[in-house]
């Protein structure tokens, strides 16, 4: 029965050899390198908060990236709190990249954090640590050859939040972001 079955996957590997398929790494493997800034806007703590970051990575056939991103708050966060800054991972693919409008979907893991300088001798400062899982939609537009902007929907899934006071909908939650993208 073993020697059966070997035979049927064996006849079976040399039919699927023979399929020509058409796949995202077809042919030479093209790698290069981009980077970026990236402008968001989103609610922290219930106010609307600009963040201005950038990211950058690893572009593989112009069409998967896999990289980082980081961030601060540039607007006021309020609750107490001063600054937010986020940094982590970023994977995702572009659509058709080399059409002059374009789509793509990318996803950030990232570890977040609001910062809280206190008040001399009242309250003390604080950090909360978070971790931020962002999945993100959007256009990206061909500028030129080696530049392109992005507009996005992002929704921020927040966890692992180390304060009790701190709830999830104060740092989750839609996003837009732009961003100018330079490929090398």
């Amino acid at each position: 029965m073993r020697y059966l079955i070997l035979i049927v996957l064996i006849c079976c590997s040399f039919e699927t050899m023979a399929q020509n398929r058409e796949t995202i790494l077809d042919g030479e493997m093209e790698i290069s390198y981009f980077g970026g800034l990236n402008l968001n806007f989103a609610s922290v703590m219930e106010n609307i908060t600009g963040l201005i970051g950038g990211h950058g990575g690893v572009l593989i056939n112009d069409a998967i990236y896999l990289g980082g991103a980081l961030g601060s708050s540039i607007t006021e966060i309020g609750g107490g709190y001063t600054s937010y800054r986020y940094g982590g991972l970023l994977l995702g693919s572009f659509v058709k990249p080399n059409d002059a409008i374009h789509y793509f979907a990318d996803v950030g893991l990232y570890s977040g954090k609001l910062i809280s300088e206190g008040l001399s001798g009242i309250v003390s400062a604080s950090t909360e640590k978070f971790s931020i899982i962002e999945p993100r939609i959007g256009v990206g537009v061909n500028l030129n050859d080696k530049m392109k902007a992005t507009a996005g929907l992002s929704y921020k899934l927040v966890g692992a939040i180390d304060n009790s006071d701190i709830k999830k909908k104060d740092v989750g939650g839609f996003s837009l972001s732009g961003s100018i993208i330079y490929g090398f």
